[in-house]
């Protein structure tokens, strides 16, 4: 058969749009304080910042409303707090209020790249208006929209529509959403755009991971790495491979003859995957990463940079699976660390960590927790020694030829770990 590349998991993306409160800025001490203000006027109790940070992310009438002791969550008392917190926003709401690490570097390149940005909050529209000049003076918006008179609210998708006309963007596949709470994450997905979460927000990893958006990270620079993976097609592919939509895959990566790759899958750069492999929904593979002949590795199986895979090894996501009794969306979480390798034919039982560097057996059967560098054998597999990163077994010197040294280290009294020695 020809082979060919194709680009099903990579569109360029010419459209960026941020959420703003716990995405762009940090904006919760500022709305506490004009939220505590309100409160108090009217003798009600008021809240600590993290507790208000909990209720922000529906709009400042839902804000209100939660923050309202039972019995005065009614509009009356919702729009009486409402007119003394926005004139007190209006005077103090960028006094504690700061941009988040990195965050007008990423925006800055991503202009410089001709990739238009844009805002969509749930915090009204003045004060959107305001704060994104101010906190951003030399960043060139597409469009800047916040809570409107008459427009329903974020996970409404109408915000994202009004911006992709505001900013001549047709394609949704061209538009990338980026957000930290489950309202982004069913925005992006009312609107049918793929969406990245941030863990710097008001939620947790968890919580975001739930909601399958295309990735979820920990600072802004990975969102332009995102970026940049979508802007080429340079992976490789086998005609006769399939790779569903929702599908990120790095540069230089090959996927052969007759593979699957499942939505939501995240596969690094370098990876190569031989004959009939199959790589499950949502399942994370790191770069460098080589996947020998019929390999599934199903969901809930994650794979660090530079994992050896050989052929036919087996992994599992339930640990007692049963026909008539089928166990949909809670499965056990598999993760084989950085450098470690995989004999051909072994099986890793769910629920299990690989150490970094470590290397199993052919044929072994993994039922625990692996430590770091060790070499394991048998059924059920145990440790019968050390193996150096670079892949030699070590003597009992736990020097390796290649130079590298090494150390036990019995400080926990169930196991012995290795450790580099300095």
């Amino acid at each position: 058969m020809q082979s060919l590349f194709v680009g099903i998991a990579t569109i360029m993306k010419k459209l960026v749009i941020f959420d703003l409160d716990g995405t762009l800025l940090n904006t919760y001490a500022d709305i506490a304080a004009a939220t505590n203000h309100a409160l108090s006027l009217h003798g009600f109790p008021t809240h600590d910042v993290p507790t208000i940070r909990s209720f922000v992310g529906n709009g400042i009438n839902k804000l209100f409303e939660r923050a309202l002791p039972e019995g005065h969550k009614t509009q009356e008392d919702v729009l009486a707090i409402r007119a003394d917190f926005i004139p007190y926003y209006n005077a103090h709401g960028t006094e504690k209020t700061f941009v988040f690490d990195g965050m007008t570097e990423l925006l800055e390149r991503l202009s410089a790249d001709g990739c238009k940005v844009a805002v969509a909050s749930n915090k009204y529209q003045e004060a959107t208006r305001h704060l994104i000049p101010f906190f951003f003076p030399t960043i060139a918006f597409s469009a800047i929209f916040g809570q409107r008179d008459g427009v329903p609210t974020k996970p409404d998708p109408k915000i994202i529509d009004d911006i992709m006309v505001e900013s001549g963007v047709i394609d949704k596949k061209e538009v990338l959403y980026v957000g930290d709470s489950e309202v982004d994450m069913q925005t992006a997905r009312n609107a049918r755009v793929e969406c990245i979460g941030v863990t710097w927000g008001c939620k947790t990893r968890q919580l975001l991971e739930n909601h399958n958006p295309l990735a979820v990270i920990d600072k802004p620079s990975e969102i332009f790495d995102i970026y940049e993976a979508k802007k080429t097609d340079n992976y490789f592919v086998h005609e006769s491979s399939y790779v569903d939509d929702d599908v990120l895959i790095g540069e230089g990566t090959k996927v052969w003859h007759f593979c699957h790759i499942q939505s939501g899958a995240r596969i690094g750069r370098n990876c190569s995957f031989g004959q009939n492999v199959n790589v499950g929904n949502d399942v994370k593979i790191g770069n460098g990463v080589r996947v020998q002949n019929n390999v599934s590795l199903y969901t809930g199986v994650e794979l660090e940079d530079n994992v050896f895979c050989g052929p036919s090894c087996v992994f599992t996501n339930v640990n007692t699976p049963r026909a008539n009794f089928p166990v949909h969306g809670v499965y056990a979480k598999t993760v084989i660390h950085e450098g470690a390798s995989l004999g051909a034919n072994c099986t890793i039982v769910c629920g299990h960590s690989v150490g970094r560097s470590a290397l199993i057996a052919a044929g072994a059967v993994v039922t625990k927790d692996v430590p770091d560098f060790a070499l394991m054998a048998g059924v059920p597999a145990k440790r019968i020694g050390w193996v150096c990163e670079c892949g030699k077994r070590l003597d009992d010197t736990l020097v390796c030829q290649c130079g590298r040294r090494y150390r036990e280290d019995h400080s926990c009294p169930d196991s012995t770990k290795l450790i580099i020695s300095s």
